[in-house]
């Protein structure tokens, strides 16, 4: 079954974007913010380098959320996603989130322009599992402030940590506090998200290109075969964008969740990697397996290297 609708849920509810609107370098965060007027997610390097443009996505059938650069990010990447911004999580009107408030109370604030993408950040990190301290101060090498407000924003962040030192501790209540039982104390509803995709290839044609996304490796195969000669892309992470201008191809094919590119196997001592697993993913099974299994001790040096790469939004989707 093929499909030509991209759609995706922000803020819990479904939404199907208009391709007559789109072209295949309308990135998320401009269509966030001229499509949408949400206005909240910023931009500025386009590099995704400043972090100011940071939103959470779920992956289609994936639970844990993860922070993106919407700058980097095709519109067309995101179906099947679960998207939320900084308008979704908290504002004034549905009060805001523990993270959000938190953050004001510890004066995290001067400007405020770095302020959405710094918090999607911490937001992604908690929805995942509570982290320690470490953990937070290892995250935010891709979010930049330029008032220099770091100590009180890292502050505020460390505050909501489980191994928070003691003199933060207290201060404020525990996140996990504050986000119980329906987060009765917070007033912060927990929202069921309202979309269900379905992993069958998406196609949409434009005036000069196509667009296809697939899940498969057959699938994937199936439409280089069609494409011939033809000049094409395959994107991913779509990083590189940032950093080289690449001429527009006829064909774009996005491979970000071919379930064979994606995952990994294990045979004796050989351990084989899919083509497209990101630089996150890729850390966490190094370290896992480097603390499950003596034989791949070594791979921990190896995700110590992969933690130098970049930045956590970038290595999120990057391979």
């Amino acid at each position: 079954m093929l499909s030509s609708q991209i759609k995706f849920a922000i803020q819990g509810q479904e939404h199907i974007v208009n391709v007559a609107d789109v072209d295949p370098n309308t990135t998320l965060n401009e269509y966030l913010r001229h499509h949408m007027s949400l206005m909240g997610t910023k931009r500025m390097c386009y590099e995704g380098g400043c972090g100011a443009c940071v939103v959470a996505v779920t992956k289609t059938g994936e639970q844990k959320p993860m922070a993106i650069n919407s700058c980097l990010v095709s519109i067309l990447t995101c179906h099947g996603w679960k998207i939320d911004t900084i308008e979704g999580i908290g504002n004034p009107v549905t009060k805001y989130h523990p993270i959000q408030q938190t953050l004001a109370n510890f004066n995290g604030t001067q400007c405020g322009f770095c302020s959405p993408g710094m918090v999607m950040n911490m937001y992604a990190l908690f929805e995942k599992e509570k982290p320690t301290m470490a953990e937070v101060e290892n995250s935010f090498g891709g979010n930049i402030c330029r008032c220099t407000g770091y100590r009180p924003i890292l502050s505020a962040f460390k505050s909501l940590c489980k191994d928070a030192s003691t003199d933060l501790l207290g201060k404020y209540p525990d996140i996990e506090d504050m986000l119980c039982t329906k987060s009765k104390k917070s007033g912060v509803p927990k929202r069921e998200l309202k979309v269900c995709i379905s992993k069958h290839p998406v196609k949409v044609n434009f005036k000069d290109s196509q667009w296809t996304k697939v899940y498969t490796l057959k699938d994937l195969l199936g439409n280089l075969a069609k494409i011939g000669d033809d000049p094409y892309m395959l994107v991913a992470g779509n990083s590189a964008k940032g950093v080289y201008k690449l001429p527009t191809p006829k064909h774009y094919i996005d491979i970000i969740e071919v379930k064979e590119l994606i995952s990994h196997e294990v045979n004796g001592d050989m351990l084989r990697l899919g083509g497209n697993m990101s630089l996150t993913n890729t850390m966490d099974l190094f370290n896992e397996m480097a603390k499950t299994n003596d034989k791949f001790a070594y791979l921990k040096t190896m995700a110590d290297h992969i933690d130098l790469i970049a930045n956590v939004p970038v290595r999120n989707v990057s391979w």
